[in-house]
């Protein structure tokens, strides 16, 4: 769905709301009378009641029903999808936000501004209040605590994110924190935080600017000039920002990707942009970096707004297509049914397997290897009640065959504690001591930086994960004239990597610094395809 048709819609169903239920609400529920004077007017004293400019009291008043939505919002779209997102704010705003913060703050003019506490004991009794008071004093806390939870996970996925470097502020400190690197987590919060105070000062200019003046004297006209300028500029400003996403953009030769919020799908993204750059006509534009779920969403949509990407076959049995591996039928590989799948429900299909298998892995530390020498996951059996057990809270899931409690009672395994970590602290949890044993992911370059062993899957309770490029429905047929071997070139990656070597080229990405670029034309040119 177009953009502009969602915001259309909502200013549309807003208006509605205003114009229909507002009035409702107004004239029949509260009976509102314009002839009566707030008590921001009948005691204004210049201190607590202030008879304050309206476009500072609208902005107030905004920002009441509004709170955290430009924040949590993108946060919310991206975990739910755009139309529960979408839903929650349309009808939670009309229906439920604009209702309940009209009627308190009608309730409060009526009372001289004061506030619920006080008019549930002057209305009710004086327990009534107090039981109020500390009501609103137990929602108050509540309700910052789950804000304090979202800003944080807001900024680590959406705050800023096209407005300072390429992949964001929230992608920055996100890679920072997976790896231990306070200098690229404090680089992210300085950069946030220098931006928090600029648009603090702004807004404080601004609201200085409207703020009322003694009506006893004109504004000459320099001042009228300078406040015409003023509005000008911030007209310009807006259309600055606002009207390149609004032109028409020719995409007829260029091929567009999410990246991904990991290196490996980092790398593989620059290797696909920098082969098809160098052997089609073709440009390739890699978007900020967006969850796998969402990314397939885009690729899948009615109006797909990116053409490929890359991915794990067990992630597309598992989490796009929610199947388990019991739902293979004999004798077919877990490759061939998702193809089969995707191509029936979405019209997409997988290129050939570039020759990693991405699946879960048990990790255990070098204290526990020269313990006890463990080898595969059956030499855990007698020795998991000594052991600390740590994955991330996916994994602890009813859902699926692949998780927790399947995976213990295959393996006959009762460890010690089972304990869920954060999957971007996992890595410095193991090296701080805190687990013995941790599920990991078997490209992941981190293993090597923590130090950590590998067990072999000896019983095969894991499914493969093959790494594939995924292209939409359509794609080769859209830019047959234009890059007519768009689909051999994609197809040179097909085995081009083991585990081993995505390990290595991980591990130089995100333990020593290297850059994801550069790490991809290196290998691009050791295969000899560039």
């Amino acid at each position: 769905m177009n953009a502009l048709t969602v915001v259309f819609a909502a200013l549309c169903i807003f208006a509605i709301g205003y114009r229909f239920y507002g009035l409702f609400i107004a004239n029949k529920v509260l009976n509102l009378n314009d002839a009566r004077v707030t008590p921001a007017v009948k005691y204004s004293d210049g201190h607590d009641y202030v008879d304050t400019n309206k476009y500072v009291l609208f902005g107030h008043h905004f920002a009441a029903i509004a709170a955290a939505g430009p924040l949590l919002g993108p946060v919310l779209a991206a975990q739910f999808g755009y139309m529960p997102g979408l839903l929650w704010i349309l009808i939670g705003c009309v229906l439920a936000g604009g209702v309940h913060d009209m009627v308190v703050l009608f309730a409060s003019v009526r009372h001289r501004g004061q506030s619920l506490a006080y008019i549930a004991s002057q209305e009710i009794d004086k327990t009534t209040g107090s039981v109020a008071a500390w009501a609103v004093l137990a929602i108050l806390l509540l309700t910052l605590a789950g804000l304090s939870i979202a800003v944080v996970n807001a900024i680590g996925t959406a705050v800023f994110a096209s407005s300072v470097g390429g992949g964001g502020l929230g992608n920055l400190i996100n890679t920072g924190i997976r790896r231990n690197d306070v200098a690229m987590i404090l680089s992210g919060t300085a950069a946030l935080m220098a931006m928090a105070l600029l648009l603090d000062n702004l807004m404080a200019f601004c609201e200085r600017r409207m703020g009322r003046r003694d009506s006893s004297r004109r504004p000459g006209r320099h001042a009228i000039l300078r406040r015409r300028l003023t509005a000008g500029a911030a007209a310009v400003l807006v259309a600055a920002l606002c009207l390149p996403s609004l032109l028409p953009k020719d995409t007829s030769s260029t091929l567009v990707l999410y990246d991904g919020e990991f290196s490996e799908v980092q790398l593989v993204n620059r290797m696909v942009q920098q082969l098809v750059e160098d052997r089609t006509g073709l440009e390739v534009n890699i978007l900020d970096p967006m969850t796998s779920i969402n990314n397939f969403k885009e690729l899948t949509a009615r109006e797909p707004s990116c053409d490929l990407m890359y991915t794990w076959d067990g992630t597309i049995l598992t989490t796009f297509l929610g199947l388990d591996t019991s739902d293979i039928p004999a004798g077919q590989s877990l490759y061939d049914f998702v193809n089969g799948r995707i191509g029936e429900q979405y019209g997409a299909r997988m290129l050939g397997k570039i020759g990693v298998d991405n699946t879960y892995s048990i990790g255990v530390t070098q204290a526990v290897m020269d313990t006890y020498h463990p080898a595969a996951i059956s030499d855990l059996a007698p020795i998991a009640g000594e052991l600390r057990f740590g994955a991330e809270q996916d994994f602890y899931t009813d859902a699926g065959s692949m998780k927790y409690g399947p995976f213990v009672a295959f393996y006959g395994l009762q460890f010690q504690e089972a304990i869920q970590v954060d999957i971007m602290l996992k890595y410095t949890a193991i090296k701080s001591g805190s687990y013995d044993v941790m599920v990991v992911y078997a490209t992941d370059g981190l293993n090597k930086d923590a130090n950590l062993t590998i067990l072999e899957d000896d019983k095969s309770f894991f499914p493969e994960y093959n790494g594939v490029l995924t292209v939409r429905d359509g794609l080769f047929e859209d830019f047959a004239d234009r890059a007519p071997e768009l689909e051999q070139t994609l197809e040179l990656l097909t085995g081009q990597f083991t585990n081993e070597v995505m390990s290595e080229l991980t591990y130089r990405v995100d333990v020593l610094g290297e850059d994801v670029d550069l790490v991809a034309a290196d290998y691009l040119h050791t295969l000899g395809l560039l």
